[in-house]
């Protein structure tokens, strides 16, 4: 995985890192058991399992997990061994990197992967919800469902939104050409 998108995923995932780092060297999942709880009822149940894992103070199996849950755990292993790497939760992602980090998401989705079918889901709705009519994420839904024709996506789409549907697509192709 490149380091700029390991870096992007430990931002996006910084207040979960730090939360689960403090509860490792705490002995107790208490600070973040309702957040690990709704994660696992999201379909996250492996990483969650690594995580209450490492909480309890066991290795990290990371085998049942895709790229991204081990990146996070990477993290929070490095964060219970020296709190000094802990991400600054205050630290925003990166919007350029966001197209790559979709197109990987939509990616797995359509490999029957569930976490990331989740994820493309949760980001759908929250763009739904968050901009009132906001048409990207159904587009995002209808490229997990096959759809590649960016004229028919982009379509009612303007501006910076039609750029980033054009991004994620290109990067959805390459990832799909191998």
């Amino acid at each position: 995985m490149e380091p700029d998108l390991e870096k992007q995923i430990i931002a996006t995932h910084a207040g979960l890192i730090r939360a689960c780092a403090q509860a490792a060297r705490e002995g107790s999942a208490d600070g973040v058991r309702d957040t690990l709880d709704q994660m696992a009822e999201d379909g996250w149940e492996a990483l969650v399992a690594t995580l209450d894992g490492l909480i309890a103070g066991e290795a990290g199996d990371t085998d049942r997990l895709d790229e991204e849950d081990r990146v996070i755990v990477a993290a929070v292993q490095r964060g219970i061994e020296d709190p000094a790497t802990l991400p600054d939760p205050d630290a925003a992602p990166d919007p350029a990197q966001a197209a790559p980090m979709i197109a990987a998401m939509v990616f797995e989705a359509t490999r029957g992967e569930h976490e990331a079918l989740e994820a493309v889901a949760a980001i759908s709705a929250s763009l739904e919800n968050g901009a009132g009519d906001n048409p990207l994420g159904e587009r995002l839904i209808r490229m997990v469902e096959g759809e590649r024709d960016h004229e028919r996506l982009a379509e009612g789409i303007g501006g910076r939104q039609r750029q980033l549907l054009g991004n994620v697509l290109s990067e959805l192709q390459s990832l799909e050409a191998g």
